[in-house]
């Protein structure tokens, strides 16, 4: 019988193998996972094909809390082994829809293998939801159906990313996972928005260095000119403020956040239908501004559709910033998940 979490105490380079105690991981189709560039081994403890195969059960004590399944073997140095740890946590806790973590990790080397705590993030998600990635289909000639293929695209793409890419990559998973935990559908739909909305302001960004701005520098200056002259007498001190703030700006022209969104998305050529798309965002930008704003869900709630068509929208947005390309998706096993199409 596999235990329940329990809190052991934290020490943060030479290339060491550290084991990290997991929670709540299983790997569908697989007995274990190894990856060799990146000096990463899962190894599934006997419990857990129990927990898995009973996790769903209405009289099973697996449907909540945290049970250890598996240790995760990382041979490089303890700043890098502690944040691979991390990424894997959140990356799976994704793909499986469960809140996988650990709470420490000892040397493997060490006799008597002393524990380092340390404390992670937890997400109120209970044992029972559908996986978001079931694995992915290897072969041919008889394909099968493995999680492994999924976790080395998604360790081949974070790993090497600066510490700053690494965060932007991840971070939509970690508001993600807290919309899934949140118990009302304001919280779930405003947590997923902003999501969204960050994504894409940083997208913008690059957009904005490949596409220029509207404005040459001689333009942007003239204009300032022309309007700062003629209406420093008619306008606030604080608008006059402003204005010269915009001014100040890289760019002077900025789309609003549903062309933003847009721009994303295409870029992502993830093949939603973008008609559908525009309709979506245009909606779903009018009810947060209600739900922050005015403290009013009722549009909401009449139309609770719009934040699942968020959630597909970011579980996309999530998978191309792990390296799921168009080839890739292909071969993704996923449930049907309510939202807009995808081709």
């Amino acid at each position: 019988m596999i235990r329940r979490f329990l809190y052991a105490g934290f020490e943060l380079g030479a290339m060491t193998d550290y084991v990290f105690p997991f929670y709540n991981l299983t790997l569908p189709g697989q007995s274990d996972y190894t990856n060799d560039a990146h000096n990463v081994r899962i190894e599934l403890l006997e419990g857990a094909e129990e927990f898995e195969n009973d996790r769903r059960k209405t009289d099973s004590d697996y449907r909540t809390g945290y049970w250890h399944t598996a240790n995760i073997h990382i041979e490089q140095s303890k700043e890098d082994a502690i944040r691979t740890a991390n990424h894997i946590s959140q990356i799976l806790s994704f793909a499986l829809h469960r809140d996988v973590r650990f709470n420490g990790y000892y040397k493997g080397t060490e006799q008597n293998n002393p524990f380092h705590t340390i404390s992670t993030r937890t997400f109120d998600i209970d044992n029972t939801n559908l996986k978001i990635v079931n694995g992915v289909v290897t072969g041919p000639p008889n394909p099968g159906i493995e999680l492994g293929p999924f976790i080395d695209v998604v360790l081949d793409t974070v790993i090497p990313a600066s510490e700053a890419e690494q965060n932007r990559k991840l971070k939509p998973i970690s508001q993600f996972l807290e919309a899934s935990a949140a118990n009302f559908v304001s919280n779930k739909f405003t947590i997923l928005w902003i999501a969204l909305e960050s994504s894409a302001n940083r997208n913008y960004e690059s957009y904005q260095e490949e596409v220029g701005d509207l404005f040459t520098k001689e333009e942007r200056e003239q204009v300032q000119s022309i309007l700062l002259e003629n209406v420093e007498d008619q306008f606030r001190q604080k608008q006059l403020e402003f204005l010269e703030y915009r001014f100040g700006q890289k760019y002077l022209y900025e789309h609003s956040i549903d062309v933003k969104i847009k721009i994303f998305l295409e870029y992502l050529d993830i093949g939603f239908d973008m008609d559908e798309i525009e309709e979506i965002i245009q909606e779903s930008r009018e009810i947060r501004n209600l739900v922050v704003h005015e403290g009013d869900s009722e549009r909401l709630i009449d139309n609770t559709n719009r934040w699942t068509d968020l959630r597909k929208i970011v579980i996309y947005v999530i998978l191309r910033n792990l390296g799921v390309d168009n080839e890739f998706q292909e071969r993704l096993i996923m449930p049907m998940i309510v939202g807009p199409d995808v081709s």
